[in-house]
């Protein structure tokens, strides 16, 4: 397989992220601009397709909280024995990769986040049971209801004179949060696309540095 059609199995939406990049940098300043901003940014990285051609019958994945070692063995997962649906790939990483992946195209550019929208949000439910966290979970809930933010504070039993302030602080804590590129330390492993696990798990068997 050539390297392009490695990156885009890996990054399958990078024309897309790129044509964003600049735009979603630009700070917004009101609350429909921050609205705005955060609503296309998700979407932006939400795949439409569920599902490809073809079935899946089984996979072997290693576990994504570990280093791969070779006394690591990898357990079959998914698939049926008539063969399930197979996921198209923006999906099945959507569903399975962590929330801060982050690639760098085989060492071709600075590395940046595959989805900078949703790790911006896990940032932001850190701690888990602050108010950000619950801010977080708020936002996320307003993405899927297409934006409709008042019928999310209606679930909420918000108040309707705390309603704007809450979504407006959570917004501008988000955009706090949001970073197009990972940290100088590099994330760890379960961030890392499944490209740059299996390049480096090569580099370790060779018995190089990784």
């Amino acid at each position: 397989m050539s390297r392009d059609r490695r990156v885009r199995r890996d990054q399958p939406y990078l024309d897309e992220h790129r044509a964003r990049a600049s735009e979603l940098a630009r700070p917004p300043r009101s609350f429909g601009d921050l609205l705005t901003w955060f609503l296309e940014g998700f979407w932006a990285e939400t795949p439409e397709r569920m599902h490809s051609r073809g079935v899946w019958a089984t996979t072997r994945r290693l576990d994504a909280q570990a280093r791969p070692t070779e006394d690591v063995k990898a357990a079959e997962q998914g698939g049926s024995v008539l063969g399930s649906p197979r996921y198209a790939e923006p999906f099945r990483q959507l569903l399975e990769n962590s929330d801060r992946q982050w690639t760098d195209e085989r060492g071709t550019v600075d590395p940046y986040y595959v989805r900078p929208m949703r790790a911006a949000l896990a940032r932001m439910a850190r701690p888990e049971g602050s108010d950000s966290a619950f801010m977080a979970r708020f936002l996320l809930q307003v993405a899927f209801a297409g934006g409709d933010w008042q019928s999310v504070a209606d679930r909420w039993e918000l108040k309707p004179y705390v309603r704007l302030t809450y979504i407006d602080t959570a917004l501008r804590r988000l955009r706090n949060c949001w970073r197009r590129e990972p940290p100088l330390s590099l994330p760890g492993w379960v961030d890392r696309s499944e490209a740059q696990r299996t390049a480096e798990t090569a580099t370790d068997r060779e018995g190089n540095v990784a």
